[in-house]
Protein backbone atom coordinates (compact mmCIF):
# COMPACT_ATOMS: atom_id res chain seq x y z
CA UNK A 1 0.00 0.00 0.00
CA UNK A 2 0.92 3.57 -0.83
CA UNK A 3 1.70 6.75 1.37
CA UNK A 4 -1.88 8.19 -0.22
CA UNK A 5 -3.85 4.96 -0.15
CA UNK A 6 -3.49 4.88 3.76
CA UNK A 7 -6.53 5.92 5.15
CA UNK A 8 -5.20 8.55 7.76
CA UNK A 9 -3.68 9.98 5.16
CA UNK A 10 -6.59 9.90 3.08
CA UNK A 11 -8.40 11.17 6.29
CA UNK A 12 -6.40 14.53 6.21
CA UNK A 13 -7.23 15.50 2.75
CA UNK A 14 -10.54 14.22 2.96
CA UNK A 15 -10.83 17.12 6.13
CA UNK A 16 -9.37 19.81 4.18
CA UNK A 17 -12.02 19.33 1.21
CA UNK A 18 -14.75 19.44 4.05
CA UNK A 19 -13.05 22.68 5.63
CA UNK A 20 -13.41 24.18 2.04
CA UNK A 21 -16.84 22.78 1.70
CA UNK A 22 -18.26 24.28 4.77
CA UNK A 23 -16.47 27.60 4.09
CA UNK A 24 -18.04 27.87 0.52
CA UNK A 25 -21.33 26.79 2.62
CA UNK A 26 -21.38 29.04 5.33
CA UNK A 27 -21.18 31.75 2.30
CA UNK A 28 -24.41 30.68 0.59
CA UNK A 29 -26.07 30.30 4.02
CA UNK A 30 -25.05 34.00 4.17
CA UNK A 31 -26.64 35.28 0.97
CA UNK A 32 -29.69 33.28 1.65
CA UNK A 33 -30.04 35.27 4.90
CA UNK A 34 -29.98 38.30 2.45
CA UNK A 35 -32.21 37.39 0.50
CA UNK A 36 -34.29 36.25 3.07
CA UNK A 37 -34.06 39.95 4.41
CA UNK A 38 -35.32 41.00 1.21
CA UNK A 39 -37.81 39.02 0.47
CA UNK A 40 -39.42 40.16 4.10
CA UNK A 41 -38.49 43.62 3.08
CA UNK A 42 -40.60 44.10 -0.31
CA UNK A 43 -43.69 42.34 1.48
CA UNK A 44 -43.39 44.86 4.03
CA UNK A 45 -43.28 47.71 1.82
CA UNK A 46 -45.96 46.22 -0.42
CA UNK A 47 -48.11 46.10 2.61
CA UNK A 48 -47.40 49.77 4.32
CA UNK A 49 -49.78 50.59 6.62
CA UNK A 50 -51.70 53.80 7.59
CA UNK A 51 -49.93 55.23 10.23
CA UNK A 52 -53.34 56.17 12.60
CA UNK A 53 -54.64 52.35 12.36
CA UNK A 54 -51.76 51.14 13.19
CA UNK A 55 -52.59 53.60 16.42
CA UNK A 56 -55.82 52.99 16.72
CA UNK A 57 -55.13 49.23 16.65
CA UNK A 58 -56.10 47.58 19.85
CA UNK A 59 -54.39 43.90 18.41
CA UNK A 60 -52.01 42.37 20.90
CA UNK A 61 -48.26 42.65 20.24
CA UNK A 62 -45.55 45.69 19.60
CA UNK A 63 -46.38 48.07 16.93
CA UNK A 64 -42.98 48.76 16.54
CA UNK A 65 -41.06 48.19 13.18
CA UNK A 66 -44.12 48.28 11.08
CA UNK A 67 -43.91 49.65 7.43
CA UNK A 68 -46.46 52.66 7.70
CA UNK A 69 -47.11 55.50 5.75
CA UNK A 70 -48.55 59.07 6.51
CA UNK A 71 -49.77 62.14 4.12
CA UNK A 72 -48.94 65.21 5.76
CA UNK A 73 -50.27 68.54 4.81
CA UNK A 74 -47.86 71.13 6.88
CA UNK A 75 -44.48 71.40 7.48
CA UNK A 76 -42.94 69.48 10.14
CA UNK A 77 -41.89 71.33 13.27
CA UNK A 78 -39.15 70.18 14.72
CA UNK A 79 -39.26 69.73 18.82
CA UNK A 80 -36.21 68.12 19.95
CA UNK A 81 -32.72 66.72 18.06
CA UNK A 82 -29.73 64.08 19.13
CA UNK A 83 -26.85 65.59 20.14
CA UNK A 84 -24.19 65.58 17.71
CA UNK A 85 -26.96 64.00 15.35
CA UNK A 86 -28.33 65.21 11.79
CA UNK A 87 -31.72 62.85 13.39
CA UNK A 88 -34.34 65.23 14.99
CA UNK A 89 -38.13 64.75 16.13
CA UNK A 90 -40.79 66.51 14.43
CA UNK A 91 -44.55 67.32 14.68
CA UNK A 92 -46.62 66.30 11.74
CA UNK A 93 -50.14 66.63 10.61
CA UNK A 94 -52.74 65.01 8.15
CA UNK A 95 -54.96 67.90 8.94
CA UNK A 96 -56.72 65.39 11.37
CA UNK A 97 -54.11 64.47 13.95
CA UNK A 98 -50.93 65.29 15.46
CA UNK A 99 -48.50 62.56 14.84
CA UNK A 100 -44.35 62.64 15.64
CA UNK A 101 -42.12 61.89 13.13
CA UNK A 102 -38.76 60.86 13.34
CA UNK A 103 -36.16 62.04 10.14
CA UNK A 104 -33.05 63.48 9.23
CA UNK A 105 -33.26 67.66 9.13
CA UNK A 106 -32.12 67.40 5.73
CA UNK A 107 -35.63 65.58 4.64
CA UNK A 108 -37.47 67.35 6.95
CA UNK A 109 -36.15 70.45 4.76
CA UNK A 110 -36.58 68.23 1.36
CA UNK A 111 -40.52 67.70 2.65
CA UNK A 112 -40.93 71.23 3.47
CA UNK A 113 -39.85 72.55 -0.26
CA UNK A 114 -42.06 69.52 -1.82
CA UNK A 115 -45.74 69.70 0.57
CA UNK A 116 -48.03 70.68 -1.78
CA UNK A 117 -51.99 71.36 -1.39
CA UNK A 118 -52.38 67.62 -1.97
CA UNK A 119 -49.98 67.36 0.70
CA UNK A 120 -47.06 64.74 0.99
CA UNK A 121 -46.67 61.27 1.59
CA UNK A 122 -44.18 60.01 4.30
CA UNK A 123 -42.89 56.21 4.31
CA UNK A 124 -41.21 54.62 7.20
CA UNK A 125 -41.19 52.23 9.89
CA UNK A 126 -42.92 52.98 13.03
CA UNK A 127 -40.63 53.47 16.71
CA UNK A 128 -41.26 54.38 19.81
CA UNK A 129 -41.01 57.46 21.25
CA UNK A 130 -38.51 58.72 24.37
CA UNK A 131 -39.60 60.17 27.13
CA UNK A 132 -37.76 63.06 27.03
CA UNK A 133 -39.38 63.95 23.60
CA UNK A 134 -42.78 63.81 24.59
CA UNK A 135 -42.08 65.93 27.07
CA UNK A 136 -41.02 68.81 24.03
CA UNK A 137 -43.95 67.88 22.22
CA UNK A 138 -46.48 68.65 24.78
CA UNK A 139 -44.30 71.96 26.02
CA UNK A 140 -44.90 72.93 22.00
CA UNK A 141 -48.49 71.91 21.58
CA UNK A 142 -49.22 73.97 24.65
CA UNK A 143 -47.29 76.97 23.63
CA UNK A 144 -48.52 76.88 20.56
CA UNK A 145 -52.25 76.38 21.76
CA UNK A 146 -52.12 78.08 24.64
CA UNK A 147 -54.93 80.69 23.86
CA UNK A 148 -57.09 77.58 23.39
CA UNK A 149 -56.52 75.06 25.87
CA UNK A 150 -58.83 75.04 29.19
CA UNK A 151 -55.62 74.38 30.98
CA UNK A 152 -51.73 72.52 30.00
CA UNK A 153 -51.74 68.94 28.91
CA UNK A 154 -49.13 66.86 30.63
CA UNK A 155 -47.49 63.85 29.84
CA UNK A 156 -50.48 61.87 30.64
CA UNK A 157 -52.37 63.40 27.54
CA UNK A 158 -49.55 62.65 24.94
CA UNK A 159 -50.82 59.57 23.54
CA UNK A 160 -54.53 60.94 23.06
CA UNK A 161 -52.59 63.50 21.09
CA UNK A 162 -49.80 61.79 19.03
CA UNK A 163 -50.49 58.50 19.36
CA UNK A 164 -47.86 55.57 21.07
CA UNK A 165 -45.55 55.43 17.86
CA UNK A 166 -44.03 57.59 15.58
CA UNK A 167 -43.30 57.40 11.70
CA UNK A 168 -39.27 57.05 11.78
CA UNK A 169 -38.06 57.88 8.40
CA UNK A 170 -34.55 57.07 9.72
CA UNK A 171 -34.90 53.52 10.53
CA UNK A 172 -34.27 51.56 7.05
CA UNK A 173 -34.28 48.11 5.85
CA UNK A 174 -31.23 46.77 7.33
CA UNK A 175 -32.36 48.49 11.03
CA UNK A 176 -35.22 46.22 10.87
CA UNK A 177 -34.30 43.24 10.03
CA UNK A 178 -31.14 43.34 11.25
CA UNK A 179 -30.78 39.43 11.84
CA UNK A 180 -31.02 38.87 8.73
CA UNK A 181 -28.61 41.26 7.30
CA UNK A 182 -26.52 40.60 10.38
CA UNK A 183 -26.31 36.69 10.03
CA UNK A 184 -25.61 38.05 6.16
CA UNK A 185 -22.57 40.25 6.80
CA UNK A 186 -21.27 38.01 9.38
CA UNK A 187 -21.31 34.74 7.10
CA UNK A 188 -19.83 36.88 4.21
CA UNK A 189 -17.17 37.67 6.38
CA UNK A 190 -16.50 34.31 8.56
CA UNK A 191 -17.44 32.44 5.43
CA UNK A 192 -14.61 34.01 3.16
CA UNK A 193 -12.30 34.33 5.50
CA UNK A 194 -12.23 30.39 6.34
CA UNK A 195 -12.68 30.15 2.39
CA UNK A 196 -9.70 31.72 1.65
CA UNK A 197 -7.75 29.90 4.83
CA UNK A 198 -9.27 26.48 2.97
CA UNK A 199 -8.10 27.47 -0.32
CA UNK A 200 -4.36 28.62 1.17
CA UNK A 201 -4.12 24.98 2.63
CA UNK A 202 -5.13 22.79 -0.31
CA UNK A 203 -2.79 24.84 -2.36
CA UNK A 204 0.01 24.45 -0.24
CA UNK A 205 -0.62 20.70 0.67
CA UNK A 206 -0.86 20.36 -3.13
CA UNK A 207 2.89 21.62 -3.56
CA UNK A 208 3.82 19.36 -1.19
CA UNK A 209 2.48 16.47 -3.25
CA UNK A 210 4.77 17.43 -5.69
CA UNK A 211 7.65 18.13 -3.92
CA UNK A 212 7.84 14.42 -2.35
CA UNK A 213 10.16 12.59 -4.48
CA UNK A 214 8.77 8.74 -5.60
CA UNK A 215 11.91 7.50 -3.88
CA UNK A 216 10.70 9.26 -0.57
CA UNK A 217 7.00 8.45 -1.34
CA UNK A 218 7.88 4.45 -1.32
CA UNK A 219 9.91 5.00 1.99
CA UNK A 220 6.93 6.89 3.49
CA UNK A 221 4.34 4.11 2.61
CA UNK A 222 5.99 1.82 4.09
CA UNK A 223 6.72 3.13 7.65
CA UNK A 224 3.25 4.21 7.98
CA UNK A 225 1.85 1.21 6.76
CA UNK A 226 4.54 -0.90 8.89
CA UNK A 227 3.08 -2.46 11.98
CA UNK A 228 5.08 -0.51 14.05
CA UNK A 229 3.76 2.57 13.26
CA UNK A 230 1.74 4.59 16.18
CA UNK A 231 -1.01 7.51 14.70
CA UNK A 232 -2.05 9.82 17.11
CA UNK A 233 -5.67 10.92 16.09
CA UNK A 234 -5.29 13.97 17.87
CA UNK A 235 -2.89 15.59 16.04
CA UNK A 236 -3.33 13.68 13.21
CA UNK A 237 0.73 12.45 13.36
CA UNK A 238 2.35 9.36 12.85
CA UNK A 239 5.57 8.18 14.69
CA UNK A 240 7.04 5.19 12.52
CA UNK A 241 10.26 3.33 12.95
CA UNK A 242 12.37 6.37 11.48
CA UNK A 243 10.17 9.08 10.91
CA UNK A 244 8.10 11.68 12.57
CA UNK A 245 5.04 12.53 9.88
CA UNK A 246 2.82 15.37 10.06
CA UNK A 247 -0.27 13.77 8.43
CA UNK A 248 -2.03 17.38 7.92
CA UNK A 249 0.64 19.27 6.71
CA UNK A 250 2.90 16.38 4.82
CA UNK A 251 5.98 17.37 7.36
CA UNK A 252 8.09 14.55 7.92
CA UNK A 253 11.65 14.41 9.50
CA UNK A 254 14.11 11.11 10.31
CA UNK A 255 14.10 11.14 13.88
CA UNK A 256 17.98 11.74 13.96
CA UNK A 257 17.50 15.06 12.03
CA UNK A 258 16.02 16.59 14.73
CA UNK A 259 17.63 18.57 17.24
CA UNK A 260 14.78 20.51 19.79
CA UNK A 261 11.33 20.36 20.11
CA UNK A 262 8.51 21.69 22.35
CA UNK A 263 5.39 22.15 23.76
CA UNK A 264 4.17 25.91 21.92
CA UNK A 265 1.40 27.91 23.71
CA UNK A 266 -0.25 30.56 21.44
CA UNK A 267 -2.57 33.18 23.68
CA UNK A 268 -4.75 35.90 23.09
CA UNK A 269 -5.35 38.22 25.80
CA UNK A 270 -4.89 35.39 28.63
CA UNK A 271 -6.69 33.09 26.19
CA UNK A 272 -5.00 29.89 24.59
CA UNK A 273 -6.22 30.28 21.05
CA UNK A 274 -3.97 27.09 19.47
CA UNK A 275 -1.68 24.94 21.34
CA UNK A 276 1.26 23.29 19.04
CA UNK A 277 4.58 21.34 18.76
CA UNK A 278 7.45 23.50 17.77
CA UNK A 279 10.43 21.02 16.10
CA UNK A 280 13.60 22.06 15.44
CA UNK A 281 16.35 20.17 12.74
CA UNK A 282 19.68 20.15 12.71
CA UNK A 283 19.77 22.41 10.03
CA UNK A 284 18.62 25.32 12.11
CA UNK A 285 14.66 25.68 10.60
CA UNK A 286 11.70 25.49 12.84
CA UNK A 287 8.57 23.98 12.23
CA UNK A 288 4.79 24.42 13.79
CA UNK A 289 3.47 20.94 13.80
CA UNK A 290 0.32 19.26 14.92
CA UNK A 291 -2.14 21.95 16.08
CA UNK A 292 -3.96 21.41 19.02
CA UNK A 293 -3.01 17.92 19.80
CA UNK A 294 -4.53 18.29 23.00
CA UNK A 295 -3.13 15.75 25.58
CA UNK A 296 -1.02 13.92 23.29
CA UNK A 297 2.04 16.52 23.03
CA UNK A 298 3.71 14.74 26.37
CA UNK A 299 3.49 11.45 24.74
CA UNK A 300 4.53 12.76 21.52
CA UNK A 301 7.31 14.50 23.13
CA UNK A 302 8.38 11.35 25.01
CA UNK A 303 8.22 8.71 21.89
CA UNK A 304 10.43 10.89 20.04
CA UNK A 305 12.64 11.33 23.26
CA UNK A 306 12.89 7.57 22.91
CA UNK A 307 14.09 7.55 19.39
CA UNK A 308 16.84 10.38 19.48
CA UNK A 309 18.49 10.51 22.96
CA UNK A 310 20.22 13.59 22.01
CA UNK A 311 16.84 15.60 21.47
CA UNK A 312 16.65 19.23 23.40
CA UNK A 313 13.11 19.47 24.93
CA UNK A 314 11.32 22.50 26.53
CA UNK A 315 11.29 26.05 26.17
CA UNK A 316 14.43 26.88 28.17
CA UNK A 317 16.76 29.33 28.34
CA UNK A 318 19.71 27.03 28.14
CA UNK A 319 17.79 24.89 24.87
CA UNK A 320 16.90 28.86 23.27
CA UNK A 321 20.95 29.05 23.80
CA UNK A 322 22.02 26.00 22.36
CA UNK A 323 19.44 26.50 18.84
CA UNK A 324 20.85 30.11 18.43
CA UNK A 325 24.31 28.50 18.50
CA UNK A 326 23.13 26.08 16.06
CA UNK A 327 21.90 28.93 13.69
CA UNK A 328 25.39 30.23 13.96
CA UNK A 329 26.79 27.33 12.71
CA UNK A 330 25.01 26.37 10.31
CA UNK A 331 25.36 30.15 8.72
CA UNK A 332 28.77 30.19 9.27
CA UNK A 333 29.06 26.50 7.36
CA UNK A 334 26.58 27.81 4.69
CA UNK A 335 29.08 31.08 4.38
CA UNK A 336 32.38 28.83 4.18
CA UNK A 337 30.76 26.74 1.13
CA UNK A 338 29.79 29.84 -0.54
Amino acid sequence: MSFFENENVKKGWKNKKRFLLISIGLIVIAILCYFWGAYRANIIKKEALDLENVISSKSVGSKEDKRVKLKIYYEPSKVSEKVGSDEAFYIVSDNDYYYMAKMYESDAMRITNSITENGYELVGYTSEIPEEVKKFAIDAYNESFEDELDHPLTIADFESVFGDVCIDLVKDDMTVFSLQYGLFAFGMILGGSLTISALIVIIIYKKRVKKISDEDLRILGEEVNSAEAVFYDRGNVYLTRNYLIDVNNLLYYKYEDLFWVYKHIQRVNGIISYTGLMVSTNDAKQTMMFLNAKGNYERIIEQLLAKNGNLLVGFTKENKEAFKELKKKVKEEKRNKA
